[in-house]
This record gives structure tokens, sequence and C-alpha cells, in this order.
């Protein structure tokens, strides 16, 4: 099963970009996945020898073969790490890699995971919003009493010309809409907000300014040989961008970074430090069925959403599979699926990916959703 999510998304797009997108962060880890570490009390030197003599041949080799297919990596020296809580965002990976150069203690990595400052900024940024009327209406045992709107008078009220339908969380971005087929009358309930609505604990992924700038930028700077002379000028602005793409390039930016570091607290057999649990709560949370994430506008949403399902089950997984000997294994695995759709989508930034349906296209996108 996991195998053919697998397949599935590494195959979305057919496009070959950004074999390494954010390599300069993950190429430790990578190299290290598949070692066993013992206890962290053990001495600090014979620790860090085991993390580097454990390095798994094959991974190497992927990363010289990547080396071969021209993949460019930006300077990132004057790129701003930090978060607007003054939190650098690349300070785990370097404390990881001096860690593996023996510049800094197991007892230094120990110190820094328990931080304050490091724990605040591993969970997504949240916003509360009231979503309890369709909560309640979507758990109504008869479908009858669902709270549901007509398709075309939604849509001719709030339907805007190279927008679709983009709704704030103060007016009701959740809703239930009745939609008609060849058949019968089909009630979904939709998200048309730009945000990843958890409807198990009333609160929106919300990213504020400094993070949706670092992964909008993170993402149209790593460039394949395809895209090495796209002038940043050439990309679509934030604001151009449809309600699925502003939730999901903050959220697989991130989504990439907290995977790098589960493995890294793995790797360090630090398993049952706080961070780790943190950590795993939120890959529960966005591959739970009520974290919505927005629906589509275009044609092109439809099928970022499509792959957007199977990379929320593959998500899950690492929350519900943490224990085994392979888990590690399984984590790079989804790991590598993530940076293969990453692959894909960096080139939904170009403007010339940006097609908006006019108002009957869109309704016909639905009825045949």
């Amino acid at each position: 099963m996991i195998s053919d999510r697998l397949d599935l998304l590494q195959h979305i797009g057919g496009q070959t970009l950004l074999k390494r997108l954010c390599l300069s962060f993950l190429i430790i880890v990578l190299a290290a996945c598949g070692t066993t570490q013992g206890n962290h009390n053990d001495v600090e030197n014979e620790n860090n020898k085991e993390i580097n003599d454990g390095k798994e041949n094959n991974v190497n080799d992927n990363l010289d073969e990547n080396d071969e297919e021209g993949i460019v990596r930006p300077d990132t020296s004057e790129t701003d790490t930090l978060t607007s809580d003054g939190f650098d965002r690349v300070l785990f990976q370097e404390m990881y890699h001096d860690l593996l150069e023996e510049k800094i203690s197991i007892d230094e990595m120990i110190d820094f995971v328990n931080d304050d400052a490091y724990l605040k900024s591993i969970p997504f940024q949240r916003e509360e919003v009231d979503v309890s009327g369709i909560v309640d209406s979507i758990y109504k045992v008869d479908d009858d009493e669902l709270e549901k709107e007509s398709f075309d008078e939604f849509i001719s009220e709030h339907f805007e010309e190279e927008q679709g339908v983009s709704l704030s969380l103060d007016d009701d971005p959740i809703r239930a809409i009745s939609i008609p087929t060849d058949h019968i009358d089909v009630t979904q309930v939709m998200n048309f907000s730009p945000y990843i609505i958890d409807l198990n604990n009333d609160v929106a992924i919300v990213p504020d300014e400094k993070e949706r700038e670092y992964f909008y930028q993170f993402f149209i700077t790593f460039q394949s040989d395809q895209y090495e002379n796209k002038d940043p000028s050439e990309y679509r602005a934030w604001e151009e961008l449809t309600n699925i793409e502003q939730a999901l390039y903050p959220t697989l930016g991130k989504s990439i970074e907290l995977m790098y570091q589960l493995m890294a607290l793995h790797l360090l057999d630090l398993e049952d430090e706080e961070a780790l649990q943190l950590i795993i709560d939120e890959f529960e949370m966005l591959g739970d069925d009520m974290a919505l994430f927005p629906d589509p506008q275009t044609m092109g949403d439809l099928t970022l959403h499509n792959s957007v399902m199977e990379l929320k089950q593959l998500w899950l997984t690492i929350a519900v599979n943490d224990e085994g000997d392979g888990y590690l294994d399984h984590v790079q695995s989804i790991y590598d699926a993530t940076i293969n759709f990453a692959q894909d989508i960096h080139a939904y930034l170009l403007e010339d990916n940006d097609v908006w349906l006019d108002e009957e296209d869109y309704k016909e996108m639905y009825e045949s959703y």
C-alpha cells in the first residue's frame, strides 16, 4: 500500500526538477539514515563516531547521482532564516551538523532540543476559527438536517474573476455545498479559504508574513537546469497564488524540516524527548481527515488537491507507525515522496501556469469533481 502511494506521488506531473530541494538542510541526515545509535549517556566521542560510521552507501550514491543531474544549489547566505519570534529555523540543522563533526557534545544537542525557543518553533502557526456550526451539522445523523447551500447560488454570490472563490476566516469558509451531478446532488464539505482548517481543534494553519516569504523564496530559488535561467519576476507573486497553493507551499516546506528533525532525533536515540512528540503531533494533525486543505479553484488545483490527499495519508503514517526497526526507512521514503512532489509543483509557480476559469467552467469543474 505505501509503495503504491509513493509510486503515485513520484510520477505526478512527470516533471524532473529540484532533485535536491533543501539539500543544504538535509544532506547529513539522509547520509546517516539507517544507523542505530547507542544511548545518549554513552561516551560522547563514541556516539559521534557511530553516527558517522553508520552512513548508508546507497544514500551517498543517490546524492552523487543528483549532483550529476545539474541541480543548482543557490547561495542562501543572504536568506533571512529568522522566524518572527527571532528563532533561527536552520539552527537545528547546524547543531546536528556540528555534532557529527564533533564540534559540540551530545549533551549540548540535548540541551538545545529541550530549549523553549526550539520547542515553540515546531508547531505550525495557528489561529482560532469558529467552525462549530459546520462541525455540528456534519455530525448530524440524518443527512437531510445538514445545513447545505445551493451550488449555483453560492457560486453566483462569491465567485470572482481570476480568483475563483476565496473566503476569509471571518466569512465562514467551511461550507456544505450541494453539487448537482448527472444522477443525484452530492453534498460536499468544502474549504474556500487559503488555509488548512483543522475541524478537530477549531484552528486554521495561518503562516505569518515571514513564514510565507521564507517558503515562497525557498521554492523559487532551488532550480534544475530546466529553470536555472528563470528570473524571480517570472514567478507569480504570493497574492496571485490560488487558495491551495498558498496553503501548500509553507506546509510542504515545514513538513520537510520536521521530517529532518524527526529522523535526527531518532538517530541520536532521543525518542523520549518532548520535541519528538510535538513533531509526531503535527503530522497526525496534517494527515487527519478533519484537517481540510483548500478546495480547487483551477484545473491545476484539481491535480494538486488529488496529490495532497495522497500525501496526507503518508504523513499520517509517520504518526501512527512510529515504532519498529524499519521506521527510519519508512520516514525517509515519505521524505523522498515529499521531495518528488515538491519537484513537480515548483513549475506551478511560473506565470504561464496561471490559468483561471470563468464562472461557467468553474461550475463545470466541480460538477465533474
